[in-house]
């Protein structure tokens, strides 16, 4: 898209699908290195989708997997704090309380 979006206004810089792919990988990845900035009105959206769509693509498994981390490492704390016993025992060992969404951080 953005190939095709500032080829006719920055012809040296956008000059082939691999170098927008370049751009648009620079730019998922990092907030871009700068050397290629679009200028067209089209351009500037799908380079701020493509900045939107890095973060997000992060920022939301990261959330997942360190709440997943975080109730593992609870647990693994509360069962070396309250060894299970060999006689029978009625006791219940003290459960992390649920959160909203699964576990889900929201990144605003």
């Amino acid at each position: 898209m953005m190939f095709y979006a500032e080829r006719d206004a920055q012809p040296e810089l956008f000059n082939s699908i691999p170098a927008c792919m370049f751009y648009s990988v620079a730019t998922l990845a990092t907030t871009g290195y700068g050397d290629y900035v679009p200028v067209t009105g089209i351009g500037k959206c799908v380079g701020a989708f493509n900045v939107l769509m890095g973060i997000l693509c992060v920022s939301v498994p990261s959330g997942i997997v360190g709440a997943k981390f975080q109730e593992a490492y609870h647990a693994k704390i509360i069962r070396r704090l309250h060894p299970p016993s060999t006689q029978a025992s009625t006791a219940t060992i003290p459960r992390p309380a649920p959160r909203f969404g699964g576990g889900l951080i929201m990144v605003l």
